[in-house]
């Protein structure tokens, strides 16, 4: 055979491998562009949202001794001393991940007679599912595909930012809320065109707004409108993106009344959660906030960690121009977390502790649970106006990216902690409205 022969199969498997990856590399650099429908999505081809990012930083070797945080991580310098929930310091518990040495309690049983138990809802509830070596991707895995219809409620833009209103919580101002089904309740199969002349009377013409699909997250479908009610003649400024608001295209409210109708007729993203796929569409318009210094971008945006109703960690996110930024990680007493790009400390301008109080409150019996604010200003507030902690959303289910892995894995020994010294009792959850309906209890209704 000759030598042109031999080498066929050869050159057929690398034509085939290059198409392979070039189809790859188009798939994936168009998870965050336009697409067909031409309406932004994200993350929706990744079905293993990443955990966490590489290390900033190597890993510094068992030998090191310099200690020089410029140079490497040492895991241990993520390990808590101290972390009390109902009496009890969960961080003495120790799994051993890294060989760091910790005080352990021999008989939890003692502890907890003379402590109160932490009281936990029954529907967070996943103690008959811990073995004690579970990762941070076990453990949202978990609760990925945890079925339990009252857990979508926390995930409900319409129903929590109703619940949060009447509890006086401070949030953007609400100018409208919907579900789908009550949209065009004469047309429960409504088409996009349907949906989207009902949409349209409720999209804001006068002044700015923020608009979102109630099922999505990830900023999926979001619209920010700046509309000066006192700069008639100024172009609007806008973004589908959530990030930087601009007038070089023309702004249609017609696109976003279409836009929003679409999100409706969507189902979540694939590595959603049962509870957020659950969730009756639907959409909410709220008030437009910005940075406090940039009036043009979308305001500094906090998600706080809270671990058996306290807060343990909080990612800060901020936006500038077209990139979306980790700006870092920032401990309950307001110290930044080694590891990460921000080596500063905390401006003065983030009300630090009044959201560590208000993420507490809202994690009440809850072995972890997620609060998201937005730090910044009233768009056509005055100038000057110092900026305020508004919340956003809370999230029983994460896809958040840590900047290294480390304080991902405290989090994860810290939740499976209060499992494995058991002090808390399970409880019924008084949080849940009595009118609540899940999507699959929607339909259960529709057809009896």
């Amino acid at each position: 055979m000759s030598f042109h022969y031999q080498c066929m199969p050869f050159l057929y498997f690398c034509v085939v491998l290059i198409l392979c990856i070039q189809i790859l590399s188009t798939s994936v650099s168009g998870a965050n562009e336009y697409r067909d429908d031409k309406y932004i999505e994200y993350g929706d081809v990744l079905e293993d949202y990443p955990a966490y990012h590489d290390h900033r930083r190597p890993v510094c070797s068992p030998d090191d001794t310099s200690n020089n945080e410029q140079r490497c991580l040492n895991p241990s310098d993520f390990v808590l001393n101290e972390f009390f929930v109902a009496g009890i310091n969960l961080a003495r518990y120790n799994n051993n991940r890294h060989a760091v040495p910790a005080p352990k309690y021999r008989h939890f049983n003692e502890y907890r007679l003379h402590t109160r138990p932490f009281l936990l809802y029954h529907d967070f509830d996943i103690g008959d599912k811990i073995q004690g070596n579970e990762t941070w991707m076990d453990l949202i895995l978990i609760r990925r595909h945890l079925q339990r219809p009252s857990i979508s409620f926390y995930s409900d833009k319409v129903a929590r930012k109703r619940w949060l209103k009447e509890r006086g919580y401070p949030q953007p101002f609400l100018f409208y809320s919907e579900y789908r089904d009550l949209l065009t309740p004469k047309r429960l199969n409504a088409s996009q065109e349907e949906l989207a002349q009902a949409i349209l009377p409720r999209i804001p013409t006068t002044h700015g707004f923020c608009a979102k699909p109630n099922h999505m997250s990830m900023t999926m479908g979001n619209w920010l409108v700046d509309i000066d009610p006192y700069q008639k003649d100024r172009p609007v400024k806008f973004s589908r993106t959530a990030k930087q608001l601009r007038d070089d295209q023309v702004f249609d409210s017609r696109e976003c009344a279409d836009s929003l109708a679409h999100g409706l007729l969507r189902e979540a993203a694939t590595i959603e959660s049962f509870a957020l796929k659950n969730i009756r569409p639907g959409f909410v318009v709220e008030e437009l906030i910005s940075n406090h210094e940039d009036r043009s971008l979308p305001p500094h945006e906090f998600c706080i960690f809270v671990v058996w109703g306290r807060v343990y960690i909080a990612q800060w996110n901020s936006v500038e121009v077209t990139n979306r930024y980790l700006d870092g990680f920032i401990y309950r007493d307001g110290s930044i977390v080694p590891g990460c790009d921000f080596k500063g400390t905390l401006p003065e301008w983030v009300p630090w502790n009044e959201m560590v109080m208000m993420a507490e409150s809202l994690a009440t019996g809850k072995d972890m649970f997620r609060v998201d604010f937005l730090v910044g200003v009233p768009r056509y507030s005055p100038p000057g106006t110092a900026p305020r902690a508004v919340l956003s959303e809370c999230a029983f289910h994460t896809n958040t990216q840590w900047c290294n892995s480390f304080m991902a894995e405290e989090l994860v020994r810290l939740w499976i902690a209060g499992y494995k010294i058991g002090n808390y009792h399970v409880v019924e959850n008084p949080e849940i409205p009595p009118d609540f309906l899940s999507k699959a209890q929607l339909y259960n209704l529709n057809h009896p």
